[in-house]
């Protein structure tokens, strides 16, 4: 591994780009994946049109008189909750030139094992070093070498995983990008709603369903909270979105028997200490808490758990913002009033704000890091003053 990290690779070479595009062509013409969002959404992203426009915006941003060159060795610790995310980690680091190492759970699900066997032919056939591994939990001491010989590490999945791993130092020179327990919101315009056809509910209630549901809101961008400007007036419409995402949930439910219970019984804790003033059980995949005045957030049940928030302002929502906060999706905020929220969360931490429907869309400025720079080298080439 050691004498894999020379010669540095240029980021976004013609057959890095051409293997991460046969493969989201293989995963895409599977049928095996015909049915499932998140392979789907992966091919997409990863697709050589895709790739090739994220080399043109690397290109863009280059400094003047220097030259971009991979970092090294990528030790990758993505999360268990999410079976797509360490390849979206795995193949920014690829592109940028890198060698990776990625650590897979010990038990691996069928999807999982399903993704990887393409790509390992794939990187078989070109003769790359990536390396896919797993290994206990409790085995320090791989952990612990691995990261002396890696120039770049990313953790995902945690503050418990983030605490575990900074007791192991990287080769000198190296950087971690953590990624640990993070919250996050939606914001919605209760006058929006309500202005909505109801072509227009079924396609927003499309949006928060997927940001919701698709991975049962594990994720670390899910909305649980959602802060409705214009609530008193706007009741109804609102309602009737959250009817329309428990609609469209109920057509392909995933909400276990035990779970539908422990929402039910969150639901029912939360009135009893007087911090909801409504509990809606839609069914068992959803479940709608209005927050009592002066309460902030809701809690994180996941599973089809949202937490409603009235609010008279954007000030009502930024006062409730932290840097442990980290996506708001958001529909029908004027132009004006979507500048105002922005400057407001960015200062108090918030890492993303996105339209509703894509908060579980991978992206390049992650958590506060722009992964392009911070997974490649910037050398300076300066031939005179």
């Amino acid at each position: 591994m050691e004498r894999a990290r020379l010669p540095f690779c240029a980021p976004f070479s013609a057959e890095r780009i051409q293997l991460l595009g046969r493969y989201a062509h293989q995963l895409q013409t599977d049928p095996r994946w015909s049915g499932s969002a998140p392979v789907l959404a992966l091919a997409f992203w990863l697709r050589k049109a895709a790739v090739r426009r994220m080399a043109a915006d690397f290109g863009a941003r280059a400094h003047p008189q220097s030259i971009a060159t991979a970092r090294g060795i990528v030790f990758h610790l993505p999360p268990q909750n999410v079976d797509t995310l360490f390849l979206y980690s795995w193949a920014v680091a690829f592109a940028c030139g890198n060698i990776n190492v990625v650590r897979l759970p010990e038990h691996m699900s069928p999807t999982i094992e399903g993704l990887l066997d393409p790509l390992m032919s794939l990187l078989g056939a070109g003769q790359f070093e990536d390396v896919f591994i797993t290994y206990p939990r409790d085995a320090a001491n791989i952990s612990e070498r691995l990261s002396a010989i890696s120039d770049c590490r990313l953790v995902w999945g945690g503050d418990e995983k983030v605490n575990l791993f900074q007791r192991y130092p990287l080769r000198p020179g190296g950087k971690s990008l953590m990624f640990g327990d993070r919250y996050s919101h939606a914001v919605l315009s209760a006058a929006a709603v309500a202005k909505l056809d109801g072509v227009g509910l079924e396609r927003l209630a499309k949006q928060i369903h997927d940001d919701v549901r698709l991975f049962d809101q594990r994720a670390c961008s899910s909305p649980h909270t959602v802060h409705v400007l214009g609530m008193r007036d706007g009741a109804d419409a609102v309602y009737r979105l959250m009817e329309a995402v428990d609609a469209l949930a109920r057509q392909s439910p995933s909400t276990d028997p035990s779970h539908g219970v422990a929402k039910f019984a969150a639901s029912c804790a939360i009135a009893a200490a007087g911090a909801g003033v409504s509990a809606r059980r839609l069914s068992n995949e959803m479940t709608v808490v209005e927050l009592a005045p002066g309460e902030q957030r809701g809690l994180s049940i996941g599973g089809g758990f949202l937490s409603v928030r009235a609010v008279e302002s954007v000030a009502g929502i930024a006062e409730t913002l932290t840097e442990r906060d980290q996506t708001l999706s958001w529909f029908g905020l004027e132009p004006e009033l979507f500048e105002e929220l922005a400057r407001q969360a960015a200062v108090r931490g918030v890492a993303r704000l996105v339209p509703i429907g894509s908060a579980l869309k991978f992206d390049l400025l992650w958590d506060g890091y722009d992964l392009l720079a911070e997974l490649t080298r910037t050398v300076r080439a300066q031939r005179g003053i």
